[in-house]
């Protein structure tokens, strides 16, 4: 709910992501290994 709010009310969209989760077509869900 906070992410919501705060995505809601800021002008701009960060996205911060690394290669350790590529995968071959956007929408391919991939497990986390944490």
């Amino acid at each position: 709910m906070r992410e919501k709010i705060v995505t809601s009310s800021s002008q701009r969209l960060i996205i911060i992501a690394n290669e350790s989760k590529q995968v071959e077509k956007l929408g391919t869900y991939v497990p986390s290994t944490n």
